[in-house]
């Protein structure tokens, strides 16, 4: 029998579903009205509106799709999210463009029912529309609805959690596995992992608590079948690591970096008085993005109600995140942020009604606005 408070949960699972559905259909409806009534960039010629869903790094995942990896610089991109390219293009007869588009789009999708969910289930109802409606608008959520991996990413991080929340243990390793197999730092989940299972070690028997311990190992296991693969075609199991050189990145001071780079837009526009508008906006972007995940992290550790296992993930991964820049700038700092979802946690908990909404539609105009530029060939990143 279900408790009237699951029942209550229950009936508002429709509630992530529209929230999902709105923004999808938003994005695709911005993207249409642009290219074909304000095109702002006339400079870029694309045959198809949606071209521009596909645009900077989306090209690199569609290329690889399409011939594998050939270049050193390729193995930055890893595997699995061009692999299913690749698969639904050729079981559907879609291009490898709208097969990223729909992918993307339905991991996105699921992404948000589930996070709703894994939320619901520990701060209640109200917490969990804050959170999904936070994750869906941020600025840089756009990259959830182009042909990148952040979406893919989210879903199976929250996949990972949300498993573990239900006690299915082998189904959160699998969600590991395509997590570390859609991005480096899903490795990272191999720390809650270990935490969850130490907490909860008094309820397994000697035998099962040590093949439990063994099977965090499954989390790394795309990342080892990778470097093997990277090894036998290019040489050396670290080429994705070599890759980073080709984008200029390096090792910043985290934080400091960001202030470093406000001087710098600052020095731009106030002194030389001819900034790259583009940059310094994009720059403002990432460092705004990021410096409101740096606060979230101060108030998630002072927080009882979230468990060391989301702490250690999100910490981590923030950490790992803005520790290296492309040539000491911030620049993807800000879709870094969009796949560390206890960061939405911790804000939904913490922002009072006025300040929600208020953010709530600063950050919907931001994304939409960075969106229209994205598919019309500006840099955003």
């Amino acid at each position: 029998m279900e408790s009237s408070e699951q029942k209550q949960g229950n009936k508002f699972y429709w509630y992530p579903l529209m929230v999902g559905g709105l923004h999808i259909l938003l994005s695709l409806a911005l993207v249409f009205v642009v290219k074909h009534w304000i095109p702002f960039n006339t400079n870029i010629t694309q045959t198809n509106w949606i071209e521009g869903f596909g645009s900077w790094d989306g090209q690199w995942y569609m290329n690889i799709a399409k011939e594998g990896y050939t270049t050193i610089q390729s193995t930055a991109f890893f595997p699995i999210y061009p692999l299913l390219l690749q698969i639904m293009s050729k079981v559907s007869s879609l291009t490898y463009l709208q097969s990223g588009l729909l992918i993307s789009n339905v991991a996105f999708f699921f992404a948000i029912f589930f996070s709703y969910k894994f939320v619901e289930q520990k701060w209640g109802i109200p917490v969990a529309k804050k959170a999904i409606w936070l994750l869906a608008a941020f600025p840089t959520a756009l990259f959830y609805h182009t042909v990148y991996t952040e979406s893919l990413t989210l879903l199976t991080t929250v996949l990972f959690f949300y498993f573990l929340q239900k006690n299915k243990w082998y189904a959160a390793m699998i969600s590991g596995f395509i997590a570390t197999g859609v991005h480096d730092l899903g490795v990272v989940l191999a720390f809650p992992a270990l935490f969850y299972l130490w907490k909860n070690k008094e309820s397994y028997s000697r035998s099962k608590f040590i093949v439990r311990f063994l099977s965090i190992s499954i989390i790394g296991l795309s990342l080892l079948f990778y470097m093997i693969f990277l090894y036998i075609k290019f040489g050396t199991p670290f080429a994705f690591v070599q890759a980073q050189a080709f984008w200029h990145r390096e090792a910043v001071v985290p934080v400091l970096s960001i202030f470093y780079v406000m001087l710098k837009v600052a020095y731009k526009i106030f002194i030389l008085g001819k900034p790259d508008w583009n940059y310094c906006f994009m720059m403002i972007v990432n460092a705004a993005c990021t410096l409101s995940f740096v606060y979230a992290a101060v108030l998630m550790f002072r927080n009882k109600t979230i468990s060391v296992g989301l702490k250690t993930f999100f910490g981590v991964t923030l950490l790992l995140s803005i520790v290296s820049g492309t040539g000491g700038d911030l620049q993807s700092f800000g879709r870094f942020m969009v796949v560390i979802f206890p960061g939405f946690i911790i804000m939904a908990l913490k922002m009072k009604k006025m300040g929600f909404t208020i953010s709530l539609i600063s950050m919907l105009l931001l994304k939409f606005l960075l969106l229209g530029m994205f598919t019309n060939g500006f840099w955003v990143t």
